[in-house]
């Protein structure tokens, strides 16, 4: 998991802090949102470094991003003939993140200690 956070800050952080700090132009707000998210996301995988399991929601966040957009935004456009998805880099970059984060998340661990603590009503815990 340490692996994955530092791969997810070193291959995000710089560009998307730079192109934040410095754009160039002004960013149009809906463009924004998703920088902001990927800059925001991988400042966080630093902490993830030191703390994975503490940091493992940002793990779920992110795979949770992947699937849905591979589903619902990068799979639609190759039925549509709108991209080739063997030669798309980003359809690429999210089904290979897919693939990675659904291997490395440590899923016994999520539905004994965060889902099954979340559900457990009687521990007290809110």
């Amino acid at each position: 998991m340490r692996a994955l956070f530092f791969v997810t800050f070193l291959g995000l952080a710089p560009s998307m802090w730079g192109y934040l700090m410095a754009p160039g132009e002004l960013i149009d707000g809906d463009v924004g949102i998703g920088d902001a998210y990927l800059t925001a996301l991988s400042t966080l995988a630093l902490l993830g470094v030191r703390f994975p399991q503490t940091m493992l929601p940002l793990l779920l966040l992110q795979c949770l991003d992947k699937l849905l957009w591979v589903g619902f935004v990068g799979w639609p456009l190759a039925q549509a003939g709108q991209i080739v998805p063997m030669e798309d880099d980003l359809f690429m970059a999210m089904a290979i993140g897919v693939v990675l984060d659904l291997v490395i998340i440590p899923w016994p661990f999520v539905f004994t200690r965060l889902f099954r603590g979340a559900l457990d009503f009687r521990s007290g815990e809110v």
